[in-house]
């Protein structure tokens, strides 16, 4: 048998740390050949992370369906509130305050 790249056969096996990194990529299909055959290696060994993948590719055909829908001012209202409570500092769009007029 005669030794071969790891990183040029993609036999380099990932960690579940790098798969969650590279899950973006993969998912948007931008890795490159050796890296996506690794990724996929891993997944055919890792049930856990098989399962993250699956998860987030289903998340994503949702997503294209979903209209594209402005949020109503009262629900932006609240959620600006509710981030400035919970971070202790106001929401800021631009790096400008948010002050938007009560409507209701």
């Amino acid at each position: 048998m005669e030794d071969r790249d790891e990183s040029q056969s993609g036999d380099r096996m990932l960690t579940c740390s790098q798969i969650e990194l590279l899950l973006d990529d993969y998912v948007d299909n931008e890795l490159d050949d050796v890296l996506r055959l690794q990724f996929e290696r891993h997944l055919a060994r890792c049930e856990s992370c098989a399962g993250l993948v699956y998860d987030c590719q289903r998340i994503v055909e949702v997503a294209r369906t979903l209209a594209d829908e402005p949020i109503p001012t009262a629900v932006s209202r609240r959620l600006r509130q509710r981030l400035a409570e919970e971070t202790g500092c106001p929401f800021a769009v631009n790096g400008l305050h948010v002050i938007e007029k009560d409507t209701e």
